[in-house]
């Protein structure tokens, strides 16, 4: 080809394969080929003229060095690789000249249109081999450093909380060996287990595995955090429930006809019963609110003929007596008006009972439950209205509950005598009931728990519920709850009407008693349930504030961990003393007769030796 060829293309843009230049006339050929020479030509060394007679080497422009030699003008091209094998271009000062086109070989045609003229510097050709992929660094690297350190917080929160929580419930003692074991083993494997997956997680994580791993962590950290709380909750409830000083209340009462008002009774004579076991505290506490002056009267009887006389203006009454005054008198009594109310704490004679020593695990004990006829708080003085003694018995898993009428006439303990009704020994004391049915049956009373209405409603309501048999149909004159004869299943409130019912019944007061074991029966069913053993923390939690008792914590303890290990169901049985009903005057009422019941002495012969038997086994 040439330049005729590509007509169109001007010769400034006549281009060598590897590098346009800008076309010039070549110089005349030398007159002694280059191969002929036998001289080679310096580089960097001007092109000859046409009439120079210097030798053209390999290197001329026109010629090709090759390893095997030099190729000749004319001759077959080389395969070469444009990059590697290209001959090297003479370097000068003015750059190389381009001499034109070769003899035997094309014109460059220049850019094809439409597509722009190649760069000034050589560029590979293209490729049929596609471009290889790239390497993947030999360090990746590191992903989100937040995953390492969750990974480890969880590992130690959930090492150090099972830790606690194995400690605690050791301490705590209220599940059999074998299963404390076999706790403490699965815990101690998870632990370890979870720990080391989450301790040795690196970022960035598996993520299955990671996720797995956190959520077997949060659920151990939540048990963990569940033993911890049930024995903060335990140790919570034996705390809140130790004896403490109780208050009782009282109040200032006056006739209507006198137009009585708390600030007229300065310079007034304000009347007390010479038996009043806070009679110091209470005219110390009158007497920072009234300048008044203060008479001793002998019994009801007196205090009442000094207010109808006018020689007192009012009269200090125990609130717990008061009820007693309704019943012996509700006439006159129900006419007085109340004037001023106050409390203050009973120390002088109504003690807190001091805890007992632990007995050692399987030993037989005897509790005292005391029912107080009030609401709220369970610290109040009151009359004790249920006397319950109940005989354990935790190898046989036998329970004897005897009951006591309240209206037990006995000699109570310490004085000489008129006797009173037991209820009545409540004024002066829990103490005071103890060592009163200790004389009355010949034992020793281990322990006590003292509970009142809203500490039997929410018993009954926290395990779900109690089934009762009772002996006959009836209404309840306290909520009008109605009864069939045989199985009945009630809730709190229907369980204390039930145990408070009297006046449906011929026996009365018997009668009551009976139906009051057979509550607490129902209670020690339900409670020996193995649903109610394992959140029975829970439920000591909720009775913090409606019980009061003396029972050390591991002898609870001991006994839920005794029923879980051996599985047995308490065996209840119950008996009630009995007695005649009279009329008598009583050690707190003075000459005022109120009624009693004589007590049968045969029956408490036949309830001491039931006692001794539960005591002493099968």
């Amino acid at each position: 080809m040439t330049e005729q060829d590509f007509p169109n293309s001007p010769p400034s843009e006549r281009r060598l394969p590897w590098r346009t230049i800008p076309a010039q006339e070549p110089p005349p050929l030398a007159s002694t080929p280059p191969w002929q020479a036998g001289q080679e030509g310096q580089t960097g060394s001007p092109m000859p003229s046409a009439d120079s007679s210097a030798p053209v080497g390999p290197s001329a422009p026109f010629g090709f060095s090759t390893e095997s030699g030099s190729v000749a003008p004319g001759s077959p091209m080389p395969s070469y690789s444009p990059r590697a094998g290209r001959p090297p271009i003479s370097q000068t000062t003015a750059g190389p000249v381009d001499p034109g086109p070769l003899p035997g070989y094309p014109v460059d045609p220049g850019p094809l249109p439409g597509h722009p003229a190649d760069p000034a510097d050589p560029v590979d050709p293209p490729s049929d081999t596609p471009n290889p992929p790239a390497s993947t660094p030999a360090n990746p690297p590191p992903g989100n450093p937040i995953t390492t350190w969750l990974g480890r917080g969880l590992a130690l929160l959930t090492a150090v909380g099972g830790i606690v929580a194995l400690i605690l419930a050791w301490r705590m003692n209220a599940l059999p060996g074998s299963w404390f074991v076999g706790f403490a083993l699965a815990a101690v494997v998870m632990i370890a287990a979870v720990g080391t997956g989450l301790w040795l997680t690196k970022a960035p994580p598996h993520w299955l595995r990671f996720t797995a791993l956190v959520v077997v962590a949060l659920i151990g950290i939540a048990a963990e955090a569940a033993t911890i709380k049930i024995t903060t909750d335990v140790n919570q409830f034996f705390s809140q429930t130790e004896p403490i000083l109780p208050t009782q209340d009282y109040a200032v009462v006056a006739l209507p006809q006198h137009d009585p008002k708390a600030d007229s009774l300065t310079g007034e004579t304000i009347g007390l019963l010479d038996s009043e076991p806070n009679k110091a505290a209470v005219e110390e506490h009158l007497s920072s609110k009234f300048d008044a002056e203060f008479s001793s009267c002998a019994d009801p009887t007196a205090l009442r003929t000094e207010l109808e006389n006018g020689r007192i203006a009012a009269a200090v009454l125990d609130s717990n007596l008061y009820e007693a005054y309704l019943e012996a008198d509700p006439e006159f009594y129900t006419s007085l008006q109340v004037i001023y109310t106050f409390d203050i704490q009973a120390g002088s004679i109504a003690k807190p009972v001091p805890p007992r020593a632990e007995l050692p695990p399987g030993q037989p004990f005897i509790v005292y439950i005391s029912g107080i006829d009030t609401s709220g708080p369970v610290s109040r003085v009151s009359r004790s209205d249920v006397n319950m003694l109940m005989v354990v018995n935790p190898d046989t898993a036998k329970v004897l509950l005897v009951n006591t009428p309240r209206d037990y006439y006995v000699q109570l303990h310490g004085t000489t005598g008129t006797k009173d009704k037991l209820t009545h020994a409540g004024i002066y004391g829990v103490q005071m009931s103890i060592d009163t049915l200790q004389d009355l049956y010949g034992i020793n009373i281990d322990y006590y728990a003292r509970v009142n209405f809203s500490s039997l409603i929410k018993m009954v309501d926290l395990v779900g519920g109690i089934d009762v048999d009772s002996p006959q149909a009836f209404t309840s004159y306290h909520g009008k709850f109605d009864f069939v004869q045989g199985m009945n299943h009630m809730n709190g409130e229907q369980a204390l009407g039930f145990a408070r019912e009297r006046y449906a019944f011929t026996s009365g007061d018997r009668m009551r008693g009976k139906n009051q074991q057979l509550v607490i029966e129902g209670l020690i069913d339900k409670a020996s349930d193995r649903s109610n053993l394992l959140r029975y923390s829970e439920l000591l939690d909720a009775l913090a504030d409606a019980m009061e008792m003396n029972v050390p914590q591991d002898q609870v303890t001991n006994l839920v961990k005794q029923r879980l290990a051996d599985g047995k169901s308490w065996d209840v049985q119950s008996v009630s003393v009995d007695g005649a009903g009279s009329s008598q005057p009583t050690y707190s009422m003075g000459a005022m007769k109120l009624y009693v019941m004589i007590p049968d002495q045969a029956t408490i012969d036949a309830a001491k030796a039931q006692i001794d038997q539960t005591l002493s086994g099968p």
